[in-house]
């Protein structure tokens, strides 16, 4: 009796693990189902923002020939390069002469004489002397 009642017990249990194994079975094909139809949705999604990149440059380069066949546009391309060349020789000799200043300004800020007359703005139109 208690053989038979294990092994109907042991079938009742393999039946119910054969049910849940179907269910599960089912819930991994849909979630596969759902996985493929993503992964269609990304490659299509880049294919198209391929295709927008592409339609992009076209224009790009569209506007860039136009552009460069207006006189007026090189005219300020070439002011431009100029601009940029001599910011560039302003900002050398700038740096240049903040470097020099450095290099000198030591020497004459060290000297009490030297800066008191240099507040009192000496030899210049603002001086104002002591008259005794």
């Amino acid at each position: 009796m208690l053989a038979r009642d294990l092994l109907q017990q042991s079938s009742a249990d393999l039946q119910r693990r054969d049910r849940k194994a179907a269910v599960l079975d089912g819930e991994l094909q849909a979630l596969l189902d759902i996985e493929q139809s993503l992964q269609q949705r990304s490659q299509e999604a880049v294919a198209a923002r391929d295709a927008a990149g592409g339609r992009w440059q076209a224009l790009q380069d569209q506007v860039d020939t136009t552009l460069e066949a207006e006189p007026t546009y090189r005219a300020l391309q070439d002011d431009l390069q100029l601009a940029v060349a001599r910011a560039d020789t302003v900002e050398r000799m700038a740096s240049s002469a903040q470097s020099e200043h450095d290099a000198k300004a030591g020497a004459y800020q060290a000297d009490p004489i030297f800066m008191y007359l240099h507040r009192r703005s000496y030899g210049s139109t603002a001086y104002r002397g002591w008259p005794l």
